[in-house]
């Protein structure tokens, strides 16, 4: 293998690496968006019921 194709090989290689990085943030960032829009919904039915508990014991005292 000559110095032209040696570059090239290493070339490959780094664009490569940089295409696995690009792939890697991608999905940590769909998942980071999952994870926030889950704890988003449970937060919210968990206002919900406890303002359903709330209302229930205003009505009792």
């Amino acid at each position: 293998m000559g110095h032209a194709g040696l570059s090239s090989a290493i070339f490959a290689l780094r664009s490569e690496a940089g295409q696995d990085l690009v792939e890697y943030l991608l999905l940590l960032s769909l998942i980071a968006l999952a994870l926030i829009l889950g704890v988003t919904g449970l937060g919210q039915r968990l206002d919900a019921f406890y303002q359903g508990i709330v209302g229930n014991l205003a009505g009792i005292l």
